[in-house]
């Protein structure tokens, strides 16, 4: 699809040259890839199934004037360019708002095709209420600096990486409508009571986010909305684990939180963000590790709940204990490992991989 030459792009000999010297692309050049990144996501789309979707079809008639909507709503329905015109939206909003890489980046790290990555995307943007927040982040234009704005739509594109990741893996079925009602709620219950569930370091972290945002100007009802993308992350596992236990979303996010706490899965995520890596390999290889450590912590969270499970009632900290209590020689060895690695100030990714080699014996 790309000819570099005709595009004037760098050649590969140049852009090596241009790593080395940690130069990026030019803005025009960055036109022309935003371009050629919009007609490879609509060419994969465009004929896609999911597209036919009922879903779309508000998408379809945002393209249109007010009074064209109003006046003509039949016609608009039975458009004979409906297909291309909803690929046209979707393409637009996904690339405007993820950047030029965001799904082909998904697609070559999880193996997945365009039409399926953009689908999940769709699902969890619109789940989370995302497009209502890019608005309102939009808006701070001028009256915030640019850093301020970029990280809070960095935090927004990793909670969409981390959702569509996790609903690639569960293959959701169903219209998307359905699937956006069912997490969207799910979202929204979470986001209502998380002050409630988080543990007492997740929420320091919380609230000294909300107040570093408010002192740069913004709005503490949006801060607020910001700060709380990163623990949301986790909506769908506390989900899956309350609808499998029967137990409310509130206990079991308590006990999910408590999990990360009480075996520094939280910090061991916090510690491989952090890294700075030479190579895709190295960006590929933490990426896994941080999906495998959220696996973990499911895992986990769902097996001192059926440890548990007998009691009436779960009291996180004390079905935690009395969980570890079973495994208590692979807990104590863990720990003595996560105390090591917290004592060494550069770790590289294998000692990363290490802890998970610790963490898998617990889930069996």
């Amino acid at each position: 699809l790309l000819n570099r030459k005709i595009e004037f792009l760098p050649s590969k000999q140049e852009i090596e040259r241009r790593q080395i010297n940690k130069i990026g692309f030019t803005r025009p050049e960055l036109c022309v890839m935003l371009a050629y990144a919009k007609m490879d996501i609509y060419n994969s789309i465009v004929n896609s199934d999911f597209i036919n979707d009922e879903y779309f079809e508000s998408e379809l008639f945002a393209y249109f004037p007010k009074l064209m909507q109003e006046k003509f709503k039949k016609e608009i329905k039975g458009h004979q360019l409906r297909k291309e015109i909803i690929a046209t939206q979707i393409t637009n909003l996904v690339v405007n708002r993820a950047g030029i890489t965001f799904i082909s980046q998904i697609c070559q790290d999880s193996g997945f095709s365009v039409p399926d990555v953009v689908r999940s995307f769709i699902i969890a943007c619109d789940s989370f209420r995302l497009r209502e927040v890019w608005e309102e982040i939009e808006g701070l234009t001028g009256k915030v600096s640019p850093e301020v704005q970029y990280q809070m739509f960095l935090n927004s594109n990793k909670l969409l990486e981390r959702s569509i990741t996790w609903l690639l893996r569960h293959q959701a079925k169903g219209s998307i409508s359905k699937n956006v009602e069912r997490f969207r709620k799910i979202a929204d219950e979470l986001l209502g009571i998380l002050s409630k569930v988080m543990a007492s370091a997740s929420q320091e972290s919380f609230e000294r986010k909300v107040e570093r945002y408010c002192g740069n100007n913004v709005d503490r009802k949006l801060a607020t909305k910001v700060a709380s993308m990163d623990p949301l992350a986790s909506a769908f596992d506390i989900a899956e684990i309350s609808a499998e236990s029967k137990f409310d979303i509130e206990v079991i996010a308590k006990l999910y939180f408590a999990v990360g706490t009480r075996f520094s899965l939280k910090w061991l995520r916090s510690r491989v963000s952090n890294m700075t890596f030479e190579n895709q390999w190295q960006r590929l290889s933490s990426k896994t590790i941080l999906e495998d450590i959220y696996t973990y912590q499911m895992k986990i969270s769902k097996l001192v709940v059926e440890f548990n499970h007998g009691k009436k009632d779960i009291c996180e900290n004390k079905s935690i204990e009395n969980w570890v209590e079973s495994v208590s020689f692979l807990v104590e060895r863990f720990d003595n490992f996560i105390s090591e690695l917290k004592m060494n100030p550069n770790p590289d990714i294998s000692v990363f991989v290490v802890a998970l080699n610790r963490l898998k014996p617990l889930v069996g």
